[in-house]
């Protein structure tokens, strides 16, 4: 799925999520200097099934964004339901017979006809004695792809390359390839969705899209109290409390139902959390995950932390960049420590084009 890979004196990580579009612009050097932080809201119905419905609005936000940028060349990263990841066994094969036999036998491991979709895959280990090699595969459908270049192309932007994700978040955090062989979950939870990832030695070995995230806990608060999606984001960020204690408010009030609609739907996730890591333990024979890193725009609801790491019974922490940085002024400084969270994808994606892979 790459366009092309150039190693260069600078990167932009183009981050198109569901609900804003966020780009980091740095520049190499020891220690890196992150020269541009910037994010846009999308439409609040920007999207269908992973799909824009409309391009004109997005195109007119890229041409924005890269108004102040020293390059008009961007690393992408898809997402959404229609991106599949999966770690399979094949047989062990050279990279070239593996690409040839994934041709034949991809249909057994992905929802959709092989000829839809756009595949890459990674080798990630291999089994000598039982003739086996175990692969990091990633496909996306094909309409999203052709989609997203042709708003590039009209932006009049040059995707390097397009990336996962996951991957963009591992480079981030410093974890892509690591030596450390502990298993460490990702949990990025965003608008439209949050995704969990759980990390290897620095590789994916594990990936689930959960239908749960911050438009969802938007949209039951405006069920439950009768409000507009607007008016509901609103109260969400200025009541939520992850460890709001329900015994002691009263149950009419507006904070009260606030956070009682919140703490319903974070059980739901941590629920959906729980079941993954039971089928990840199972799959990788009762391997403990030592933490979880979370990151997205839902990170920095208040007490989240504490709150998963109680429900959850791992130590959860808030994901910085693990190279040392410097911002170009105050201003971009202030910002990116401000959305952190929801900037280390596009981060991620920005070091590619700056470290050897």
């Amino acid at each position: 799925m790459e366009v092309g890979i150039l190693l260069a004196k600078s990167g932009i990580g183009l981050d198109i999520g569901t609900s804003a579009v966020k780009l980091v612009e740095i520049e190499s050097g020891h220690p890196f200097r992150v020269r541009l932080v910037q994010s846009e809201p999308l439409p609040d119905d920007a999207f269908n099934k992973d799909m824009f419905k409309s391009t004109p609005p997005i195109v007119a936000i890229l041409q924005s964004l890269f108004k102040k940028t020293h390059s008009r060349r961007a690393v992408i990263a898809i997402s959404g339901q229609s991106t599949i990841l999966r770690t399979v066994q094949v047989p062990l094969l050279d990279k070239e017979e593996i690409r040839n036999a994934l041709q034949w036998e991809a249909e057994k491991y992905i929802p959709f006809p092989i000829d839809e979709v756009s595949l890459d895959f990674q080798i990630i280990g291999q089994n000598r004695e039982q003739s086996e090699s175990e692969i990091f595969l990633a496909c996306v459908h094909k309409d999203i792809i052709s989609q997203q270049l042709d708003i590039l192309h009209q932006a009049g932007i040059h995707p390097l390359a397009i990336d996962i994700q996951a991957l963009a978040l591992a480079r981030s955090l410093g974890l892509e390839n690591s030596a450390d062989n502990s298993s460490i979950a990702l949990l990025n939870i965003g608008a439209g969705t949050t995704d969990l990832t759980i990390l290897k030695g620095g590789v994916p070995c594990f990936n689930r899209i959960i239908p749960i995230a911050g438009k969802q806990l938007t949209e039951s608060i405006a069920k439950n109290l009768g409000v507009s999606f607007e008016k509901a984001e609103q109260l969400k960020l200025l009541h939520s409390d992850a460890q709001y204690n329900l015994t002691q408010a009263a149950p009419g009030s507006e904070m009260y139902q606030v956070n009682f609609t919140m703490l319903e739907g974070l059980r739901e996730l941590v629920l959906e959390i729980k079941r993954s890591f039971d089928y990840y333990h199972i799959q990788q024979r009762n391997d403990e995950i030592t933490q979880l890193e979370l990151t997205g725009g839902v990170a920095q609801l208040k007490n989240l932390l504490p709150f998963l790491s109680q429900e959850l019974g791992y130590p959860v922490i808030l994901a910085q960049p693990a190279m040392k940085y410097k911002c170009s002024n105050k201003k971009v400084g202030a910002f990116f420590n401000e959305a952190m969270p929801e900037m280390m994808i596009a981060f991620g994606l920005a070091l590619r084009e700056v470290i050897p892979g």
